[in-house]
């Protein structure tokens, strides 16, 4: 999870088998609740 260039989280996965070259394979918007859920809150 982290922020996109217009600051909103958005949910990320990496495949990190190839440790010389990391691939995104998914990236979405996180909804209010998935947020709530991972921060806490």
């Amino acid at each position: 999870m982290g922020p996109n260039s217009s600051g909103l989280l958005i949910d990320v996965m990496i495949d990190m088998e190839r440790q010389d070259h990391p691939v995104v394979f998914h990236a979405m918007p996180i909804n209010e609740r998935r947020q709530r859920e991972l921060l806490g809150g």
